[in-house]
């Protein structure tokens, strides 16, 4: 986005997606957190049947929307790619779990971008990293 359209769409950009995931938030029992640049945490407290579907509503949802560039008026139909990490460890911290959703994120992408890809935590996973 920044390197197509520029730095300020691309900061327009972030304020739309999280003005999405608030509304997408306000449905469900999560908690959303801007991480960085372009990524964000959502700590999700469900099953992971419910979690996968709930993500894959999400990645619809975004997809479904048009952003509007304020300067042009052009309309963009972006998507995201989701890296989640689930667990029923009571034994690790949420640093180990955003470390092992960056890992699926990158696999997200890796798989061709728009994509929802989800792994388990697990303690030797992470000692690979």
């Amino acid at each position: 986005m920044n390197d197509t359209y520029s730095h300020l769409v691309g900061d327009q950009a972030i304020k739309w997606l999280t003005s999405l995931a608030v509304q997408w938030k306000l449905k469900q029992n999560i908690d959303v957190i801007r991480y960085g640049g372009d990524e964000f945490i959502l700590l999700i407290p469900h099953r992971l049947e419910v979690i996968q579907e709930d993500l894959e509503v999400l990645r619809k949802f975004v997809m479904s929307k048009e952003f509007i560039i304020r300067e042009t008026g052009e309309s963009i139909h972006m998507t995201i790619s989701i890296g989640a990490c689930y667990t029923n460890e009571e034994m690790c911290t949420l640093e180990q779990l955003f470390k092992q959703a960056d890992v699926a994120l990158y696999q997200a992408k890796e798989n061709g971008r728009n994509r929802l890809y989800v792994q388990e935590y697990k303690k030797e996973t992470l000692k690979r990293l």
